[in-house]
């Protein structure tokens, strides 16, 4: 039940901060002795975010590991940046 609120609140956030069009969830586990969850928005069009934009070059197709070869390179701090607005709409 836990995970099942933690992804509903997961998905919540993303929502409103980013309107994703849809998600991808991949559980995964094979590579070590636990599993973790993967939260993948996925975008029909293009998104904006500190002045960058984001394109999911991949709408429409299956994700996997390489589903993000060519996406942009973004900085620690906008990774950083992206993090603080989820964990704020987390809280």
């Amino acid at each position: 039940n836990e995970l099942f609120e933690i992804m509903k609140k997961t998905k919540g956030a993303l929502v409103k901060l980013f309107q994703p069009d849809l998600f991808n969830w991949a559980a995964l586990g094979n590579a070590t002795n636990h599993m973790h969850l993967h939260v993948i928005p996925r975008y029909k069009t293009l998104r904006k975010f500190n002045g960058l934009e984001f394109k999911d070059v991949n709408w429409g197709k299956r994700y996997n590991s390489t589903a993000y070869e060519g996406a942009p390179n973004v900085s620690e701090e906008t990774v950083q940046d992206i993090k603080k607005v989820i964990q704020r709409e987390l809280a």
